[in-house]
């Protein structure tokens, strides 16, 4: 199945929530829902009141934060597959570069 969404809806894979807490199998319909996925792929823009077109935040491929109760499950998909309009899209994770190594002597007097 081929899907392409529409102007202003974003397709995602969205992420497996942790299965297994201590070696307790949790049943499906108890655990949070994921609230990251990937952008696998998005209508081209969504115009705004005054009819320009906004440019996304975000790109294919990015790992975004969604808000947890809006959207449609894909079931007919093998994958994780949710539909959301763009709104909903409230962040997107990035690489944090941590250099606690070379920040050591900030701030201190030399």
């Amino acid at each position: 199945m081929k899907i392409r969404p529409l102007a202003g809806q974003v397709l995602l894979c969205m992420d497996r929530p942790d299965e297994q807490i201590g070696g307790i199998i949790i049943p499906e319909k108890s655990q949070e829902r994921a609230t990251t996925g990937k952008v696998v792929t998005f209508g081209l823009w969504k115009p705004n009141k005054q009819g320009n077109l906004i440019a996304y935040d975000f790109k294919r491929g990015d790992r975004v934060v969604v808000n947890a109760h809006r959207g449609r499950w894909i079931h007919e998909a093998k994958d994780r597959m949710k539909l959301v309009e763009a709104t909903d899209v409230i962040a997107v994770l990035t690489e944090v570069l941590t250099l606690s190594g070379l920040l050591l002597g900030l701030g201190k007097d030399s």
